[in-house]
């Protein structure tokens, strides 16, 4: 409004410490900047932040499926069929020659600790066990089963929890055949709180479908210690062609299953094109 009363073709701008900062035309307001993004561990827009329809993605660093949204020009995009995208971060270090810190080392450790449940779920790589290993020295961690062990032992009580938030700290949204759902994981070292929290999560999830219009909304609940999980949903027509052991309803049994992208999502998806 200011340029435009001003008469004039464009006006310099000062910050808040009468500095000079630029010039502003009226073109500026024709081309709007749009802000860069870099996708990190999801691709999908739907798992995305609010607004990236508006920004201009500029690179993909992930290990999931790609169904990422169309873009206007060329860009990078790391993406591997490892365990965890901390592997590939670590990978990038190396690549450019960038010395890993120790508390850096640590982190991108964690995660790949996390994501791999201790390097013992399927889609744990080669790859992601000799990344472990080099940051194991760069974190300057001399017992790595003791560190693994004290990173979950950190862990939560599910009853001690907002459901919502929980439900929300690691959920991924999908669309396969016409159908939105959403899947959330949480590692915990018991699952004998299950019974007890089994009604709240339940219908937190149900809300969550209302809240994000899904059809269907689900939590897998990963015990890192006996390796096996429970997966709370919401209601759902085709939930009986599940193929794992049903608890109670919305309540199975997953004996063996740790991976959300390589074990769950694949049943998940049989059964919504089983017709």
């Amino acid at each position: 409004q200011i340029l435009n009363d001003a008469g004039l073709r464009g006006l310099s701008v000062f910050d808040e410490k009468n500095n000079w900062a630029g010039f502003i035309t009226r073109r500026c307001f024709l081309d709007r900047p749009r802000q860069k993004l870099i996708l990190v561990d999801h691709n999908e827009a739907d798992q995305s932040v609010i607004g990236i329809e508006d920004a201009e993605i500029i690179e993909i660093v992930d290990h999931h499926r790609l169904d990422a949204p169309k873009t206007r020009n060329p860009i990078y995009i790391q993406s591997e069929p490892v365990g965890s995208t901390c592997t590939i971060v670590a990978e990038l270090y190396d690549r450019f020659h960038v010395e890993i810190s120790e508390p850096i080392a640590k982190l991108l450790l964690s995660g790949l600790v996390s994501d791999t449940v201790m390097l013992k779920s399927p889609t744990t790589t080669l790859v992601d066990k000799m990344i472990a290993d080099s940051l194991v020295k760069a974190a300057n961690i001399k017992d790595f089963k003791a560190f693994c062990e004290h990173l979950f032992a950190s862990g939560f009580s599910l009853k001690a929890q907002d459901a919502k938030r929980v439900i929300e700290a690691d959920f991924k949204r999908y669309v396969e055949n016409g159908v939105k759902f959403g899947i959330g994981q949480v590692e915990v070292t018991t699952l004998s709180e299950i019974n007890e929290i089994a009604d709240v999560y339940i219908n937190a999830l149900e809300k969550e479908c209302e809240a994000l219009h899904l059809d269907w909304a689900m939590l897998l609940v990963t015990d890192v210690i006996t390796a096996s999980s429970i997966l709370l949903c919401s209601s759902y027509p085709k939930s009986y062609r599940f193929m794992y052991e049903k608890i109670a309803e919305g309540v199975y049994n997953l004996t063996g299953v740790l991976s959300r992208k390589k074990q769950l999502l694949p049943e998940v998806i049989r059964v919504l094109n089983n017709n």
